[in-house]
């Protein structure tokens, strides 16, 4: 018996010393993205990820292809940034398959969630020749911008394993119909929907990825299914508009669009996801991408103390505002960098300039004589380049 129970006891340790406690992540885990992020997608070269609790998933092994970019822009217009937004996204409202508008969703990051608060419509025109034969009917759209009064709720903090959130949205955007077989010239109208989301988080473990320099290290990660999708209405003179009008344009009252769901890995440090698995159907079986973040990887700690790399600094006095760096053997170029004085305060920062392993820095003019150093950083704003240079006037 005794026998036993220490069998028993050891493979109890064992499970403790395998197993992992889910992350939780905060709004101050997430800094306000700003710039362009590249992705690339996995779906024809290894099996998406399916989530589970402790689970381990390693692709460092493949890299991806297609790469794809997402934009987030800083808000600098007052009618929203009086409004909390810090950053906006271009994205396209969808009526039916050939059909649709753009949109900029304004998006709020505060201490409590990531909201699209505001929607921003710019001046756009659509001809409806293709659909109705007749090349002077149109869809017109009038610049607009809306303050939502239940905003869509893209994260709630803090979050962590089983944690859950929802958020239904109003919204509507103004429009003029020009058909001219149905007596419309400039008809005023009205899309209206219901913008409904959904997100629990079903998993969490460690994921690692391919980076041009060897295995990115093993992220903590927390899986979230997120699933979304409109309920559209439309309405002429303010009106419920004509059924056979909305047939003739392969639309109906109530009908369901932008449907989206998908598995999305978050991580501490970012809020732009590490990678993500898009569905075709809220049964999550058969995926449409598997995504991949490709910027602001960390590599392995194995990897790091393997690889080789040099660096060369010059002019080094500098006379002038145009300092380079020659970096051999490690892909910074999608990093940022900090630029200190000999006191250790910030005297400037931004991304990376590179032109393919030399890095260039243009310096502001007001730099005084004397001693900095100049640092390249990770995604979590840890130096992995560090040289000083004096500035000579």
């Amino acid at each position: 018996m005794k026998r036993i129970f220490t069998i028993c006891f050891l493979m109890f340790i064992g499970s403790l010393l395998h197993s992992q406690t889910p992350i939780t992540i905060n709004a101050s885990d997430m800094p306000v993205p700003e710039g362009l992020y590249n992705f690339k997608n996995l779906l024809n070269l290894a099996p998406a990820p399916v989530p589970q609790k402790n689970g381990t998933w390693d692709y460092s092994q493949t890299e991806g292809e297609d790469t794809l970019v997402l934009a987030y822009y800083k808000e600098t217009l007052p009618v929203f940034t009086d409004e909390g937004v810090d950053v906006y996204q271009s994205g396209f409202k969808a009526l039916t398959q050939t059909l649709g508008y753009d949109v900029f969703y304004e998006i709020d990051f505060n201490d409590t969630a990531v909201l699209d608060k505001m929607m921003y419509i710019d001046n756009q025109a659509y001809g409806l020749g293709a659909l109705t034969g007749n090349n002077k009917d149109s869809l017109t759209i009038p610049l607009q911008g809306w303050q939502w009064g239940s905003p869509r709720k893209i994260i709630q903090f803090p979050f962590t394993d089983n944690s859950s959130w929802q958020s239904v949205s109003y919204r509507k955007t103004n429009f003029n119909l020009t058909v001219t077989a149905a007596a419309l010239n400039k008809a005023p109208g009205v899309q209206s929907y219901y913008l409904v989301r959904l997100d629990t988080i079903v998993g969490y473990g460690k994921m690692r990825l391919h980076t041009p320099n060897g295995p990115s290290k093993y992220y903590d990660v927390l899986v979230d299914q997120s699933s979304q999708f409109a309920i559209d209405s439309f309405f002429l003179f303010g009106q419920p508009a004509p059924a056979v009008l909305l047939n003739a344009f392969g639309i109906t009252q109530g009908q369901v669009t932008g449907v989206d769901n998908r598995y999305i890995f978050y991580r501490k440090g970012s809020y732009v996801p590490l990678a993500g698995v898009n569905y075709a159907a809220d049964t999550f079986t058969t995926p449409t991408i598997f995504f991949y973040n490709t910027d602001d990887l960390l590599l392995s700690d194995e990897n790091v103390n393997q690889q080789a790399f040099t660096t060369v600094l010059f002019p080094n006095p500098l006379k002038g505002t145009q300092l380079k760096m020659m970096v051999k053997g490690l892909d910074v170029s999608q990093n940022t960098y900090t630029i200190t004085d000999f006191l250790g305060r910030i005297v400037q920062s931004g991304k990376v300039q590179a032109n393919g392993e030399l890095l260039s820095f243009d310096l502001s003019a007001n730099l005084t004589s004397g001693q900095y150093i100049v640092s390249i950083l990770d995604g979590l704003n840890q130096a992995i380049i560090t040289e000083s240079f004096i500035v000579s006037h």
